[in-house]
Protein backbone atom coordinates (compact mmCIF):
# COMPACT_ATOMS: atom_id res chain seq x y z
CA UNK A 1 0.00 0.00 0.00
CA UNK A 2 1.34 3.54 -1.06
CA UNK A 3 2.56 5.90 1.59
CA UNK A 4 2.23 9.29 1.44
CA UNK A 5 4.87 11.57 2.46
CA UNK A 6 3.99 14.62 5.01
CA UNK A 7 2.45 15.40 8.13
CA UNK A 8 -1.10 15.96 7.96
CA UNK A 9 -3.71 16.46 10.53
CA UNK A 10 -6.60 13.94 10.37
CA UNK A 11 -10.00 14.87 11.33
CA UNK A 12 -12.51 11.56 11.66
CA UNK A 13 -15.73 11.64 10.46
CA UNK A 14 -18.23 8.91 9.81
CA UNK A 15 -18.09 9.17 5.90
CA UNK A 16 -15.20 7.44 5.64
CA UNK A 17 -14.85 4.40 3.71
CA UNK A 18 -12.97 1.05 5.07
CA UNK A 19 -14.24 -0.86 2.24
CA UNK A 20 -11.69 -3.18 0.78
CA UNK A 21 -9.48 -1.94 4.22
CA UNK A 22 -8.43 -5.17 6.27
CA UNK A 23 -10.60 -4.20 9.08
CA UNK A 24 -13.96 -6.22 10.97
CA UNK A 25 -16.03 -5.30 13.60
CA UNK A 26 -15.51 -7.03 16.68
CA UNK A 27 -16.14 -6.31 20.78
CA UNK A 28 -13.40 -5.38 23.35
CA UNK A 29 -13.71 -6.07 27.03
CA UNK A 30 -11.99 -3.04 29.03
CA UNK A 31 -12.32 -2.92 33.26
CA UNK A 32 -15.08 -4.88 32.83
CA UNK A 33 -16.88 -2.86 29.82
CA UNK A 34 -17.79 -4.32 26.56
CA UNK A 35 -17.04 -1.82 23.53
CA UNK A 36 -17.48 -1.85 20.28
CA UNK A 37 -14.08 -2.05 18.38
CA UNK A 38 -13.00 -2.02 14.74
CA UNK A 39 -10.11 -4.28 14.71
CA UNK A 40 -7.30 -4.36 12.09
CA UNK A 41 -6.78 -7.86 10.85
CA UNK A 42 -3.34 -7.69 10.02
CA UNK A 43 -2.71 -7.40 13.83
CA UNK A 44 -5.76 -9.17 15.75
CA UNK A 45 -6.93 -8.00 18.84
CA UNK A 46 -5.46 -11.33 20.86
CA UNK A 47 -1.79 -11.51 19.50
CA UNK A 48 0.41 -11.86 21.92
CA UNK A 49 1.78 -8.75 21.31
CA UNK A 50 -0.67 -6.71 21.85
CA UNK A 51 -2.16 -8.42 24.82
CA UNK A 52 1.38 -7.91 26.68
CA UNK A 53 1.48 -4.00 25.68
CA UNK A 54 -1.91 -3.44 27.23
CA UNK A 55 -1.55 -5.48 30.08
CA UNK A 56 1.00 -3.02 30.69
CA UNK A 57 -0.78 -0.15 30.29
CA UNK A 58 -3.56 -1.50 32.44
CA UNK A 59 -1.45 -1.95 35.34
CA UNK A 60 -0.11 2.04 35.04
CA UNK A 61 -3.96 2.59 34.46
CA UNK A 62 -4.67 0.92 37.97
CA UNK A 63 -1.66 2.80 40.21
CA UNK A 64 -3.51 6.15 38.05
CA UNK A 65 -0.77 6.81 36.18
CA UNK A 66 -1.95 8.41 33.59
CA UNK A 67 -5.19 10.30 35.82
CA UNK A 68 -5.36 13.68 34.26
CA UNK A 69 -2.09 13.17 32.20
CA UNK A 70 -1.91 13.75 28.75
CA UNK A 71 -1.21 10.51 26.41
CA UNK A 72 0.59 10.46 22.67
CA UNK A 73 1.11 7.20 20.77
CA UNK A 74 3.57 6.67 18.48
CA UNK A 75 2.00 3.66 16.36
CA UNK A 76 -1.74 4.61 17.21
CA UNK A 77 -2.95 1.09 14.82
CA UNK A 78 -6.82 0.58 15.75
CA UNK A 79 -6.73 2.71 18.91
CA UNK A 80 -6.76 -0.08 21.11
CA UNK A 81 -3.75 0.64 23.23
CA UNK A 82 -5.43 4.26 23.85
CA UNK A 83 -8.50 2.93 24.61
CA UNK A 84 -6.92 0.79 27.58
CA UNK A 85 -5.72 4.04 28.81
CA UNK A 86 -9.18 4.39 29.53
CA UNK A 87 -11.33 8.10 30.00
CA UNK A 88 -9.30 9.43 32.87
CA UNK A 89 -6.77 11.60 30.77
CA UNK A 90 -6.59 15.26 29.88
CA UNK A 91 -6.12 14.57 26.16
CA UNK A 92 -4.67 12.04 23.19
CA UNK A 93 -2.37 12.48 20.59
CA UNK A 94 -2.22 9.71 18.04
CA UNK A 95 0.47 9.27 15.27
CA UNK A 96 -0.01 6.74 12.50
CA UNK A 97 1.74 6.55 9.07
CA UNK A 98 -1.23 4.79 7.52
CA UNK A 99 -4.13 6.51 7.03
CA UNK A 100 -6.69 3.39 6.78
CA UNK A 101 -5.31 2.84 10.48
CA UNK A 102 -5.78 6.03 11.37
CA UNK A 103 -9.22 6.08 9.98
CA UNK A 104 -10.00 2.66 11.72
CA UNK A 105 -8.64 4.48 14.91
CA UNK A 106 -11.11 7.56 14.75
CA UNK A 107 -13.88 5.29 14.29
CA UNK A 108 -12.72 3.53 17.66
CA UNK A 109 -11.52 6.48 19.16
CA UNK A 110 -13.96 9.68 17.91
CA UNK A 111 -16.87 8.95 15.99
CA UNK A 112 -17.84 5.66 16.92
CA UNK A 113 -20.61 4.62 19.92
CA UNK A 114 -17.81 3.85 22.29
CA UNK A 115 -15.69 7.15 21.84
CA UNK A 116 -13.87 8.76 24.45
CA UNK A 117 -14.76 11.65 26.24
CA UNK A 118 -11.39 13.60 26.13
CA UNK A 119 -10.25 15.58 23.31
CA UNK A 120 -8.45 13.35 20.51
CA UNK A 121 -5.77 14.93 18.27
CA UNK A 122 -5.19 12.71 15.18
CA UNK A 123 -2.05 12.75 12.69
CA UNK A 124 -0.81 10.79 9.63
CA UNK A 125 2.81 11.17 10.00
CA UNK A 126 6.18 9.18 10.67
CA UNK A 127 6.44 8.91 14.18
CA UNK A 128 10.77 10.56 13.78
CA UNK A 129 9.32 13.23 11.26
CA UNK A 130 6.19 14.24 13.55
CA UNK A 131 8.99 14.76 16.36
CA UNK A 132 11.49 16.56 14.16
CA UNK A 133 8.84 18.81 13.50
CA UNK A 134 6.46 18.84 16.68
CA UNK A 135 6.94 22.34 17.57
CA UNK A 136 5.89 24.13 14.20
CA UNK A 137 3.43 21.15 13.37
CA UNK A 138 1.88 21.27 17.01
CA UNK A 139 1.96 25.02 18.08
CA UNK A 140 3.21 23.03 21.16
CA UNK A 141 6.29 23.62 23.23
CA UNK A 142 6.88 20.81 24.91
CA UNK A 143 5.18 17.02 24.51
CA UNK A 144 4.45 16.40 27.99
CA UNK A 145 2.13 13.27 30.14
CA UNK A 146 3.19 9.74 29.17
CA UNK A 147 4.28 8.62 25.54
CA UNK A 148 3.29 4.85 23.79
CA UNK A 149 5.74 3.70 21.46
CA UNK A 150 5.01 0.31 19.63
CA UNK A 151 7.34 0.90 16.69
CA UNK A 152 8.36 -1.78 13.84
CA UNK A 153 11.78 -3.62 15.27
CA UNK A 154 12.99 -5.09 11.97
CA UNK A 155 15.70 -3.97 9.53
CA UNK A 156 13.60 -5.13 6.75
CA UNK A 157 9.92 -4.22 8.28
CA UNK A 158 11.83 -1.22 9.22
CA UNK A 159 8.54 0.99 8.98
CA UNK A 160 6.54 2.00 5.79
CA UNK A 161 8.74 5.34 6.26
CA UNK A 162 11.29 3.07 3.52
CA UNK A 163 8.22 3.00 0.83
CA UNK A 164 8.06 6.62 1.07
CA UNK A 165 10.30 10.25 0.57
CA UNK A 166 10.38 10.46 3.80
CA UNK A 167 13.24 7.65 4.83
CA UNK A 168 15.49 10.19 5.37
CA UNK A 169 15.06 10.98 8.79
CA UNK A 170 16.42 7.74 10.06
CA UNK A 171 19.28 7.74 7.53
CA UNK A 172 21.71 9.02 10.26
CA UNK A 173 21.04 6.14 12.60
CA UNK A 174 21.07 3.23 10.22
CA UNK A 175 24.84 2.38 10.71
CA UNK A 176 24.95 1.92 13.99
CA UNK A 177 21.03 0.09 14.85
CA UNK A 178 20.13 -1.45 11.30
CA UNK A 179 21.80 -4.54 11.91
CA UNK A 180 20.26 -4.91 15.68
CA UNK A 181 16.92 -3.92 13.86
CA UNK A 182 16.18 -1.11 16.16
CA UNK A 183 16.70 2.30 13.77
CA UNK A 184 12.89 3.18 14.03
CA UNK A 185 13.20 2.71 17.83
CA UNK A 186 16.57 4.86 17.81
CA UNK A 187 15.44 7.42 15.67
CA UNK A 188 12.48 8.03 17.54
CA UNK A 189 13.70 7.80 20.87
CA UNK A 190 16.75 10.60 20.36
CA UNK A 191 13.79 12.47 19.00
CA UNK A 192 11.54 12.41 21.84
CA UNK A 193 14.03 13.17 24.40
CA UNK A 194 14.43 16.83 22.32
CA UNK A 195 10.70 16.99 22.32
CA UNK A 196 9.78 16.13 25.77
CA UNK A 197 9.69 17.78 29.16
CA UNK A 198 11.38 16.53 32.09
CA UNK A 199 8.22 14.87 33.44
CA UNK A 200 7.57 12.43 29.99
CA UNK A 201 7.12 9.09 30.67
CA UNK A 202 7.69 6.51 27.98
CA UNK A 203 6.78 2.83 27.79
CA UNK A 204 8.09 1.23 24.56
CA UNK A 205 7.46 -2.43 23.85
CA UNK A 206 10.81 -4.49 22.41
CA UNK A 207 11.42 -8.10 21.59
CA UNK A 208 13.99 -10.25 23.36
CA UNK A 209 14.92 -11.46 19.52
CA UNK A 210 17.86 -8.30 20.47
CA UNK A 211 20.18 -9.07 23.51
CA UNK A 212 19.58 -6.75 26.29
CA UNK A 213 23.09 -5.71 25.89
CA UNK A 214 22.26 -4.26 22.96
CA UNK A 215 18.49 -2.54 23.87
CA UNK A 216 19.97 -1.19 27.22
CA UNK A 217 22.72 0.54 25.12
CA UNK A 218 20.04 2.06 22.47
CA UNK A 219 17.73 3.65 25.40
CA UNK A 220 21.23 5.15 27.18
CA UNK A 221 22.62 6.62 24.03
CA UNK A 222 19.44 8.25 23.32
CA UNK A 223 18.75 9.81 26.80
CA UNK A 224 16.79 7.94 28.49
CA UNK A 225 16.78 5.59 32.13
CA UNK A 226 15.08 2.88 32.86
CA UNK A 227 12.58 3.15 35.95
CA UNK A 228 11.27 -0.30 35.53
CA UNK A 229 10.40 -3.01 33.13
CA UNK A 230 8.42 -5.51 32.21
CA UNK A 231 8.93 -8.89 30.75
CA UNK A 232 6.50 -11.63 29.55
CA UNK A 233 6.52 -14.48 32.36
CA UNK A 234 7.00 -17.20 29.06
CA UNK A 235 7.85 -16.51 25.31
CA UNK A 236 5.56 -15.47 23.01
CA UNK A 237 5.02 -16.85 19.66
CA UNK A 238 6.60 -15.57 16.76
CA UNK A 239 4.63 -13.99 14.19
CA UNK A 240 5.36 -15.99 11.00
CA UNK A 241 5.11 -12.70 8.69
CA UNK A 242 8.31 -11.04 10.51
CA UNK A 243 11.73 -12.36 8.60
CA UNK A 244 14.56 -13.35 11.04
CA UNK A 245 17.41 -13.96 9.54
CA UNK A 246 18.97 -11.04 10.35
CA UNK A 247 19.19 -11.62 13.84
CA UNK A 248 21.62 -14.38 13.11
CA UNK A 249 24.54 -12.26 12.89
CA UNK A 250 23.54 -10.84 16.27
CA UNK A 251 22.39 -14.68 17.95
CA UNK A 252 23.60 -15.68 21.24
CA UNK A 253 21.80 -18.74 21.19
CA UNK A 254 19.67 -18.10 23.48
CA UNK A 255 16.93 -15.68 21.65
CA UNK A 256 14.15 -18.14 20.44
CA UNK A 257 12.47 -21.23 22.07
CA UNK A 258 10.59 -24.18 21.23
CA UNK A 259 7.63 -25.50 23.30
CA UNK A 260 8.35 -29.01 24.43
CA UNK A 261 5.49 -31.22 25.80
CA UNK A 262 3.70 -28.49 26.58
CA UNK A 263 5.36 -26.67 29.45
CA UNK A 264 9.25 -26.38 29.20
CA UNK A 265 10.94 -23.74 26.75
CA UNK A 266 14.29 -25.22 25.01
CA UNK A 267 16.72 -22.40 23.20
CA UNK A 268 16.96 -22.65 19.59
CA UNK A 269 19.25 -20.81 16.69
CA UNK A 270 18.14 -17.95 15.09
CA UNK A 271 19.25 -19.99 11.82
CA UNK A 272 16.77 -22.70 12.81
CA UNK A 273 14.38 -19.95 14.28
CA UNK A 274 13.96 -18.72 10.93
CA UNK A 275 14.11 -22.03 8.79
CA UNK A 276 10.93 -23.14 10.92
CA UNK A 277 9.03 -19.86 10.47
CA UNK A 278 9.53 -20.12 6.68
CA UNK A 279 8.51 -23.80 6.29
CA UNK A 280 5.40 -22.34 8.26
CA UNK A 281 4.63 -20.33 5.66
CA UNK A 282 5.16 -22.55 2.83
CA UNK A 283 2.79 -25.51 4.43
CA UNK A 284 0.16 -22.87 4.46
CA UNK A 285 -0.38 -22.86 8.31
CA UNK A 286 1.41 -20.50 9.52
CA UNK A 287 1.15 -19.27 13.34
CA UNK A 288 -0.51 -22.67 13.89
CA UNK A 289 2.65 -24.96 13.11
CA UNK A 290 5.28 -22.51 13.90
CA UNK A 291 7.21 -23.58 17.34
CA UNK A 292 9.21 -20.28 17.76
CA UNK A 293 9.20 -18.60 20.98
CA UNK A 294 10.67 -15.45 22.18
CA UNK A 295 10.31 -13.22 25.39
CA UNK A 296 9.07 -9.58 24.96
CA UNK A 297 9.75 -6.58 27.34
CA UNK A 298 8.11 -3.09 27.91
CA UNK A 299 10.47 -0.65 29.30
CA UNK A 300 9.63 2.52 31.49
CA UNK A 301 11.56 5.37 30.55
CA UNK A 302 12.10 8.78 31.71
CA UNK A 303 14.68 10.97 30.59
CA UNK A 304 18.13 11.28 31.76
Amino acid sequence: MAIEKGIEKYIPNNEISLTGCPVRQTEITVKGQVFPHLETVDFPYDDPWSKFMRGVISQVREEGGFKGRSITEFGLGDGRNIREVGNDVQEVLGIEIEKWRLQTAGVNLVTGPARLNCPVELWRADAVEFLQKFRPVTGRNRLSGWVIMCLPQSPEGINVADKYDGSFTLNSYRRDWDLPGLTLNAAALDNLRVAADSSLRALIILSDRVPPEIRTKMIVETGWQVERQFQTPEPIQQDPDTGIHWVAQIDDGQRFHELVANRFYSPISAIEAERRRLASIASGRGREELNVHHYLTVYQLRKR
